[in-house]
């Protein structure tokens, strides 16, 4: 069901049918590379992940053309590579106070397909080569 106020459990999260059908097609219709942007995350088990999370990986798998998939929802980060899409976490800007505990990162797409993502203060550096 579609989120709204006091409909919503945070740990049920899904990509309803209708939003990965047009996700498979938005993707067939560019031959150029893509980066797509979730809140909660694709690549884990657990309740930060969307519970419809393999058939998703599976959309942006067939399509050949995502790069990189950049998610939020977990606290902590994490980073790693699924099928040759790699899945960055972003580290929460919300745990504690000041400028130390911030968390951001720069992206750079070259036109070979590499990709490096330089984290400052509590993000994570990667640097993604292009495979």
């Amino acid at each position: 069901a579609d989120y709204c106020q006091g409909n919503f459990d945070w740990t049920d999260a899904n990509i309803p049918p209708e939003q990965l059908a047009w996700l498979a097609r938005d993707l067939d219709s560019s031959a150029r590379p893509a980066i797509v942007f979730i809140h909660q995350q694709l690549d884990g088990q657990d309740g930060h992940t969307v519970r419809n999370a393999a058939e998703v990986r599976q959309c942006l798998q067939d399509s050949g053309r995502v790069l990189a998939v950049f998610q939020g929802h977990n606290h902590a980060g994490d980073y790693r590579c699924i099928e040759g899409i790699h899945y960055y976490t972003l580290k929460a800007m919300v745990e504690g106070s000041g400028v130390e505990n911030n968390a951001y990162a720069l992206v750079e797409v070259r036109s070979d397909g590499s990709m490096s993502v330089t984290g400052y203060r509590r993000a994570e550096s990667v640097e993604r080569v292009r495979t």
